[in-house]
């Protein structure tokens, strides 16, 4: 899956002759695409702020489990808050329609 998503990702930002920004701090807004992790996979365009937003930077701390079950942990992490995401716009409607790279 990771080589694909390269192979994905050198494509669309060769198709969309922006430029990629590679710098960690600076906030990449509509017309550049970020660079500094690997792909744009890992990144959501957040259309309010108008500004890539890093998914690891959605991660929530870790809270173990009110009951105490093993069975109940779901450690968060780029990709539950990834998964997660996607399944509340698809089942919810919400946020908004948005464009989606998965």
């Amino acid at each position: 899956v990771q080589e694909a998503r390269l192979k994905f990702d050198k494509f669309l930002k060769k198709l969309s002759g922006l430029n990629v920004n590679p710098s960690e701090t600076a906030s990449n807004g509509p017309g550049q695409l970020p660079g500094f992790l690997p792909t744009l996979h890992d990144y959501l365009f957040d259309p309010d702020e108008r500004r890539w937003v890093a998914w690891s930077a959605l991660v929530p701390a870790y809270a173990p489990p009110a009951d105490g079950k093993f069975s109940s942990i779901v450690v968060p992490t780029s990709d539950t808050v990834r998964t997660s995401w996607l399944l509340e716009s698809v089942v919810n409607g919400s946020p908004a329609p948005q464009p989606l790279l998965w």
